[in-house]
């Protein structure tokens, strides 16, 4: 994976890590000349507003029998680049020069950790821990590598010895409750999170997990209020928003989704199901302008199959709600050619043609969709209408008792009774 730029030294000659803290003494770091110090410092000077130019110096004044802080330094320069390889590369050196140089293995597991490598990430900050059992930063480090590796009690027990050695709390504290969820411990971690946001109530991070724990915890209400909490605090991010909407669409208030959606799309553009899913919500709120032009946002040809039929099925129900069935039947017949087995497009062209006055066309569509699962009720019952409209009454209560065969329900039943009973009249 591609990570953009990283910054993992300080001071180069030092080569503190990128966490919060400073690096705790390393009596075992190698020495360097007055030379090597003075090219550090050099180098230093020069990598905030030029740093190809720093780098350039190094590589150029860097021996093989230079000290292995130059290779540190040098890795931490091409990290800041995005060389990543190169920076393993070198990070490498200078741990194969000086197995127990804290600063090198530090920076080599941040790098593994940024690159989603957690395996070799816990690997290296083990070897750390060998060198300094206690130290938090890296005990907090191996909990998240350890989250990585789906390893949760093992993480667990890295994050509470981080706290216990005085660690970052409201770091440590959010891994801890990641541990915990990994294991199912939800209200354990639905306490932890209480706990935090009270002591700091304006961390993001708190507030979005408290909302994913009342979601696994089945408690759509609970996350709605954590959601919007953090919301008018300024904290909730685009994710949030969009489960904002999520949740309200799922409780059958379109109007409320649409504004959670677009108030996530104000912070940065939504992935094509979510788009979806907030053009949706404006039709069903009665705004199709603002509905067909989330729509023109998705890019067909980026989505999945699912994604496009899901796309081409709203675009016909906003043309058909905007009174234009001829886009309606045109986007709903890209649909079934290229997916036949689509029984719900096939009864709206049924409706169409039906709406058109194109009776025989309408019946063909509806007996295509009766073949398909789960449209079987449906498909007889518009035939029923049709055959109805038709003074047919005899054969659309026909049609209704083979609709009841799949879909046994007492509304059916007085259907087909009312339609016998026309049909006797006729008679």
């Amino acid at each position: 994976m591609r990570a953009g730029p990283l910054v993992l030294a300080a001071a180069l000659a030092l080569a503190a890590p990128s966490v919060a803290r400073a690096q705790r003494p390393d009596p075992q770091a190698p020495t360097v000349t007055p030379s090597e110090a003075a090219l550090l410092a050099e180098v230093e000077s020069l990598r905030a507003e030029r740093p190809e130019a720093a780098l350039a110096l190094l590589e150029s004044r860097r021996r093989p029998d230079s000290s292995p802080a130059l290779d540190l330094a040098l890795g931490n320069l091409l990290a800041e680049a995005d060389r990543l390889d190169e920076a393993e590369a070198a990070f490498r050196t200078a741990i194969r020069r000086h197995p127990d140089f804290r600063a090198a293995l530090g920076n080599l597991a941040r790098l593994h950790l940024l690159r989603d490598q957690p395996g070799p990430a816990a690997e290296a900050f083990r070897r750390l821990l060998a060198l300094d059992p206690a130290d938090p930063d890296t005990l907090h480090l191996l909990g998240q590598a350890l989250l990585g590796l789906d390893q949760p009690v093992s993480a667990e027990t890295a994050f509470r010895q981080a706290l216990l050695h005085g660690g970052p709390e409201a770091e440590v504290r959010a891994g801890l409750v990641q541990a915990l969820i990994g294991q199912e411990r939800l209200d354990e971690a639905a306490a932890l999170l209480r706990e935090m946001t009270a002591r700091s109530p304006h961390r993001a991070l708190p507030w979005r997990l408290r909302a994913g724990v009342s979601l696994n915890r089945g408690e759509p209400d609970r996350a709605l209020v954590e959601i919007e909490t953090a919301r008018r605090l300024g904290l909730a991010d685009t994710d949030m928003l969009r489960w904002q909407g999520d949740l309200y669409l799922g409780r059958g208030q379109p109007g409320e989704a649409a504004v959670a959606y677009e108030r996530a799309f104000a912070i940065g553009e939504g992935p094509p199901d979510a788009l979806l899913r907030a053009a949706r919500a404006w039709a069903e709120a009665g705004d199709l302008t603002r509905a067909s032009g989330l729509l023109e946002r998705i890019p067909a040809e980026e989505i999945d199959p699912a994604a496009r039929r899901s796309r081409l099925l709203l675009r016909a129900e906003l043309a058909r709600l905007a009174e234009d069935p001829v886009e309606a039947r045109k986007a709903l017949e890209e649909l079934v050619a290229e997916d036949p087995g689509q029984g719900r497009a096939m009864l709206e062209l049924g409706r169409l043609a039906a709406d058109a006055g194109q009776t025989e066309e309408a019946l063909l569509w509806f007996e295509r969709a009766g073949r398909i699962a789960g449209y079987e009720a449906a498909s007889r019952v518009e035939q029923a209408r049709i055959e109805a409209a038709r003074r047919r009454f005899g054969t659309a209560a026909d049609r209704v008792e083979e609709a009841l065969a799949f879909d046994p329900t007492p509304a059916l039943e007085r259907y087909r009774d009312q339609l016998r009973r026309l049909a006797e009249i006729e008679e």
